[in-house]
């Protein structure tokens, strides 16, 4: 942000960059969501380890954020 401040970025490409980070933050949330209700589940239902399952998958999106 500040190099773009810098450069003389407009605002309304930093209000089109805060904007697609929202949607970005949605989709990796949606995505969270479904391992969770899918493969976090199944691990449950079959005894496996689930929460080990779920910390991976927040590690992962933790990393893409």
């Amino acid at each position: 942000m500040r190099r773009m401040l810098a450069e003389r970025v407009t605002c309304e490409d930093l209000l089109q960059l805060a904007a697609i980070r929202s949607v970005l933050t949605q989709v990796q949330a949606r995505l969270l969501e479904n391992h969770i209700e899918t493969c976090v589940a199944d691990a449950v239902r079959r005894g496996r380890k689930a929460l080990d399952h779920l910390k991976g998958a927040l590690t992962q999106v933790m990393k893409m954020s």
